[in-house]
């Protein structure tokens, strides 16, 4: 990765996922880079996730979908981009015999394509990806992942207030720096950032507009959240029966 390979000097630095930081290295057996060497600067953002279910299967909650899947077996299927909304699925299936199965895609719009044309009826999916197709009514939004509810839609509860369960699990995006790079300048560009970030308008447009939780954690309390996100998932991937690739 070139960003791992550049010059530690604050003119480098690279925004990344949380697969790459805390996933990959308990799904592939090799990495082209350490990901535990990188500088953290900051956790910019959580992406909402929601599930989501065509409108053909006129359910509106979770438990609707939960007894219609039990009330036809083997019928449903659903699609997530992420690994642990799989084990959350996994989890659900187990704890209410549900009976819905995971359908792989390679991206966002072949899931969202495949939803609305009814073939994977249930996608649990960006909410940038479907937030078009939710406000014009093709599919109906049975529950965010965020921990409050979205402004974009205020009427879907969160995972806690659907489920009455917690869950930890969430799509991230961060900025690091090249191993080595000095934390005075990681901490100058946290501040930057932060300093940017809230100004209201710049927040709406570029993060709530597009279904975005802004964090702008410090590097400190990045890097603390980036050791946990990791231990989870390890739980995750070994829950999930994965082995590396």
């Amino acid at each position: 990765m070139p960003c791992a390979e550049a010059a530690p000097d604050g003119y480098s630095v690279c925004i990344l996922p949380g697969e790459p930081l805390a996933f990959n290295q308990f799904l592939f057996k090799s990495l082209a880079f350490d990901p535990a060497a990188f500088e953290p600067v900051t956790q910019l953002f959580t992406i909402v996730q929601a599930l989501v279910v065509g409108k053909s299967l006129n359910v509106n909650t979770l438990s609707d979908l939960l007894a219609l899947s039990k009330a036809k077996p083997g019928t449903l299927s659903y699609s997530t981009g992420a690994v642990p909304f799989g084990v959350f699925f996994d989890r659900i299936k187990r704890e209410c015999g549900a009976d819905i199965v995971k359908v792989p895609f390679r991206g966002g719009g072949e899931a969202v394509n495949s939803l609305l044309t009814g073939a994977t009826p249930v996608g649990f999916l960006g909410l940038s990806n479907v937030r078009g197709q939710m406000e014009s009514g093709l599919v109906t939004g049975l529950m965010v992942d965020s921990d409050k509810r979205s402004p974009l839609f205020p009427d879907i509860p969160t995972i806690p207030k659907a489920t009455g369960k917690e869950y930890a699990a969430r799509s991230y995006c961060g900025i690091v720096a090249p191993p080595g790079t000095p934390k005075p300048i990681a901490a100058r560009l946290q501040a930057e950032i932060a300093r940017i970030s809230a100004r209201p308008d710049f927040r709406k447009r570029n993060f709530v507009e597009r279904g975005l939780d802004p964090v702008t954690s410090t590097p400190e309390a990045f890097g603390r959240f980036i050791q946990q996100d990791r231990a989870l998932a390890a739980q995750i991937v070994k829950e999930a029966g994965l082995e590396p690739q």
